[in-house]
């Protein structure tokens, strides 16, 4: 495996990901191929079949990680799709509001429902409605105006760890509109949602229980510290600079008007809104910087920076750009704290190991291949641009 193994590992990760992804039989093939390389091995006793082993094994463990992550469940509640249904469940994610024109009252709000409970209406077969016991996800678009009251919203909004009931149109999602155009139905089934769930009243939405503290309380920490700074950002500027400045810190450009947003496009400056290693780098730099300069110990500022690191990736939706390069920073600054000397490759090979050892469908998306091109790149081209 050489003197750098994660780098050959990702590789044989990523390899045995893509292979599974074209065909199906890989996984077999690939079970008895480990099977006689380790026979080889165990009798040779040579270095080539026990890397060769290692290898297969690693490519191995990415074609079943896809098989796993790539199964829909039978209890999926796609099942129920197309159709009007209730569900019950624990928001999984944190809550995006969508607003509308400047000065507008919040008009949906958008999360990840993970559903356990089914209530379909009676239909022309059964009296009553039935209750089944399903499981999957569902991304929940809920409306917050009310038809009654369309410019005003009184309803209490759900927050991650909330139990909530939810009574609307459960559809599948779309695909691609034109040819090798966007296609929203992978998007979603890349984080395991497979159904969208339309509710046009905010009455529809009932919460029954306030996990509070019993949910993931580190990522609770994350999402209220998101949402406040995008409130405070709310009160503190106009809605225009409001916008441009949750874009920058967050990724969220829910409230970004169209023309400020045409603005960045033609001056080529959009990617400053979308959230990647610029920015990790910034809250290292801000982060290490204040620390250092109100006197905090080099140590604790490390821990304290690693620390803001892992709450800030899923303060901006944990997009595959943003953990690359948390994945990075984290370990040059665990090197520092060990007193090691980095090694940016294999800080490049630990991000994208851990990333698809997370979701190996994450390999597909065009985040995670644009991200990792551009860092490669740079790695190859810095002996370069240091001689």
């Amino acid at each position: 495996m050489g003197s750098r193994p994660l780098i050959t590992f990702a590789l044989a990760l990523a390899v045995g990901i893509l292979a599974a992804a074209l065909a199906k039989w890989v996984v077999g093939v690939t079970a008895v191929a480990l099977v006689v390389l380790s026979g080889l091995w165990l009798v040779t006793r040579r270095q080539i079949w026990r890397d060769l082993t290692f290898f297969v094994m690693a490519g191995l463990m990415g074609a079943a990680g896809y098989g796993l992550r790539s199964r829909t469940a039978p209890d999926d509640i796609m099942q129920s799709a197309p159709g009007y249904i209730t569900l019950t469940g624990v928001v999984q994610s944190d809550v995006e509001i969508a607003r509308g024109e400047r000065d507008s009252p919040p008009r949906t709000a958008r999360f990840t429902l993970s559903a356990d409970r089914v209530e379909s209406p009676p239909t022309n077969s059964s009296s009553g409605s039935t209750d089944r016991s399903f499981s999957g996800n569902a991304e929940v678009s809920l409306s917050l105006l009310s038809k009654a009251q369309p410019n005003s919203t009184g309803h209490i909004i759900p927050r991650y760890g909330d139990r909530i009931t939810v009574r609307g149109r459960l559809e599948l999602p779309d695909g691609p509109r034109n040819p090798g155009g966007f296609d929203y139905r992978e998007y979603l089934a890349h984080r395991g949602i497979h159904s969208v769930m339309f509710v046009s009243q905010p009455n529809d939405c009932t919460i029954i229980a306030q996990i509070g503290l019993a949910g993931n309380p580190f990522l609770r920490l994350a999402y209220s510290l998101r949402q406040a700074v995008l409130h405070h950002a709310r009160v503190a500027f106009t809605p225009d600079r409001a916008a441009v400045l949750c874009g920058i810190l967050l990724g969220d450009r829910a409230g970004l008007p169209a023309e400020v947003r045409e603005d960045f496009e033609r001056t080529g400056t959009a990617h400053i809104l979308a959230t990647a290693g610029l920015h990790v780098g910034m809250v290292v730099a801000l982060s290490l910087g204040l620390l250092r300069g109100i006197r905090v110990p080099r140590k604790p500022a490390l821990l304290i920076t690693l620390f803001a690191l892992m709450l800030y990736v899923p303060m901006t939706g944990e997009r595959a750009a943003v953990t690359r390069a948390a994945i990075m920073a984290a370990v040059y600054l665990g090197g520092l704290l060990l007193e090691r000397e980095p090694h940016l490759p294999n800080s490049i090979a630990l991000a994208a190991l851990i990333l698809l050892l997370m979701n190996p469908l994450s390999l597909f998306e065009s985040g995670f291949q644009f991200s990792f091109a551009i860092i490669i790149t740079i790695a190859l081209l810095l002996p370069f641009w240091k001689r």
